[in-house]
């Protein structure tokens, strides 16, 4: 599901572990930028952050052979971020002995069955805030304090059973509605 925070955890996660390793990539929005030009695109930028050479390859045969063969020895560091099919994931880190012993793969995707056809060794489903924590996100973003003030109760309600919590939906209408007179939120 979208704006649950895969992304944003995945980036803690790689920030944390990141001066652990010489050669890292993260690869932003595979989904959005991939269709078999763009994949090279992406296997180039890859190639670029590990190997630190800028345009080695010109199609995507040819980009599974170089991140094959020139990425083991090395242990890295990659979160592909938002990887939506198997052929995406089998072009940039198909296979475990393609890099070195120690290295870290971290995948964000809406599709489960891409981590299961991988056999990736670990999987973290993100699950929806309950009513508690939506509450304080929304209220840390719209009032500053992790409840609302008593004039925004009914609104804050509202607007919590309504994004499902969504982390990323309760950050963005509580950003967007800080500051604001409570006429504004309310209809007539």
């Amino acid at each position: 599901m979208g704006g649950i925070g895969k992304t944003t955890l995945a980036k803690i996660i790689y920030n944390k572990l990141s001066n652990q390793f010489e050669h890292r990539s993260f690869i932003a929005d595979v989904r959005e930028t991939c269709d078999d030009r763009r994949l090279v695109y992406l296997q180039n930028q890859l190639i670029k952050d590990i190997l630190k050479q800028e345009n080695q390859v010109s199609n995507k045969d040819e980009g599974i052979r170089l991140i094959s063969s020139k990425f083991n020895g090395k242990k890295v560091l990659i979160l592909l971020d938002d990887v939506s099919n198997d052929d995406q994931l089998k072009a940039l880190a198909r296979n475990h002995n393609w890099f070195s012993s120690g290295s870290v793969i971290i995948i964000t995707t809406r599709n489960k069955s891409i981590l299961d056809n991988a056999g990736v060794d670990n999987q973290y489903e993100l699950e929806e805030l309950d009513k508690d924590n939506s509450l304080i996100l929304f209220s840390r973003h719209a009032f500053r304090r992790d409840s609302p003030p008593s004039e925004f109760k009914d609104l804050t309600h509202v607007i919590v059973f309504t994004t499902g919590g969504l982390p990323l939906s309760l950050e963005v209408l509580g950003s967007f509605l800080c500051g604001k007179r409570k006429k504004y939120g309310e209809t007539q």
